[in-house]
């Protein structure tokens, strides 16, 4: 890890990487974006276990999946300063212009 760059919580790393696995939270290609950007920031695993634990004590998951206070937990932590890069998608359909051509 660059100096810059810090390892998340375990909670957090909890939260955030339940997300990549919420199908309806985003389509697979951001949840592979996360999911990349979640490697390079992951703790330990032991720190995993503890933070899913208190997520689930907290009643942001529940038998392993989020729950509505655990997506909101999971997107502030992947909205943070070491957020994953922004995908762009090109829009669909023509281009309109309002000048003269």
């Amino acid at each position: 890890m660059s100096g810059e760059e810090k390892a998340l919580s375990g909670h957090a790393y909890a939260l955030a990487w339940a997300l990549t696995r919420c199908e309806d939270a985003a389509p697979l290609s951001v949840r592979a974006v996360w999911a990349s950007f979640l490697r390079r920031s992951e703790p330990c695993p032991a720190a995993v276990r503890r933070g899913a634990l208190e997520a689930h004590e907290r009643g942001q998951m529940r038998a392993g999946r989020l729950t509505g206070s655990g997506v909101r937990a999971a997107l502030e932590v992947l909205g943070g300063a070491q957020s994953p890069p922004v995908l762009y998608v090109p829009p669909v359909g023509p281009v309109v212009t309002h000048g003269k051509s």
